[in-house]
């Protein structure tokens, strides 16, 4: 007996569940739409030249247009094979974010064109990851930390940011992650915080209450950067925008 396709089993659901006449306008109402939808386009002038993409987007609402050479296509191939999730992440940051931004700039929405809650909610995802970075950069030995953490402390020091905590029992100064945290946020986004009338992010307790721990997915993020921080493990996801960005302090 010839085994029935999936497309056979779903119209005869269908025929079941509307029956044939209903399911017979359904299905035709559906391949029109399909039909509808712009398909994908592809052009290259020369042959070694630019290749050009013009492709449907969210079943069609929208037109996606990128135009690169052969060889940026095949990097970014190899980008996106090495790690998907890492690879929808850097899309969104180096090509989505800045046009946002700049159509924010001439049409005065703001960051991403939109409010100050799609703003909280961008620093709970940044800052949440960030902690777990900080956190466990202190826990080992200051020369074996990475080297763009260790000019960070330097910079924020410099800057007159307070990144210490200090017993009350002893003299001792000791790097506070929830400090550290803070002042890195505070630097890297002081001129939109100020934009949406939030106050100075100068009160570690509360910046970590507020925006670190109110993050719902704190636990996820805690249990992801773990696995980040093994070698070659798949699973792991990954921070919204890369980490470098924010511990480069000029």
């Amino acid at each position: 007996m010839k085994e029935e396709t999936r497309e056979e089993i779903y119209k005869k659901y269908e025929e079941l569940v509307y029956g044939k006449e209903e399911a017979e306008r359904l299905d035709k109402e559906f391949r029109e739409y399909l039909d509808s939808i712009p398909k994908t386009k592809i052009s290259q002038r020369r042959k070694s030249g630019p290749i050009t993409i013009s492709a449907p987007m969210d079943f069609g609402r929208s037109i996606l247009k990128i135009t690169s050479t052969p060889k940026e296509w095949e990097n970014l191939y190899k980008r996106f094979l090495a790690n998907p999730e890492r690879f929808a992440w850097d899309f969104y940051y180096e090509v989505m974010d800045p046009v946002l931004k700049e159509i924010g700039k001439k049409t005065g929405r703001g960051i991403h064109g939109e409010g100050q809650d799609k703003f909280t909610n961008d620093i709970k995802r940044i800052a949440v990851w960030l902690y777990q970075y900080v956190s466990y950069q202190l826990k080992m030995p200051d020369n074996e930390r990475a080297k763009i953490f260790n000019f960070a402390l330097f910079a924020l020091e410099k800057k007159g940011y307070s990144i210490f905590s200090v017993s009350p029992h002893r003299k001792s100064k000791r790097y506070n992650s929830k400090n550290i945290t803070t002042a890195l946020m505070e630097n890297k986004y002081q001129i939109e915080r100020r934009k949406y009338g939030i106050k100075v992010w100068d009160d570690p307790d509360y910046f970590y209450e507020k925006y670190i721990l109110a993050y719902p997915r704190y636990k996820e993020v805690k249990e992801d950067f773990v696995k980040m921080t093994r070698e070659k493990d798949d699973e792991a996801s990954y921070p919204p925008i890369p980490l470098r960005d924010i511990l480069n302090i000029k």
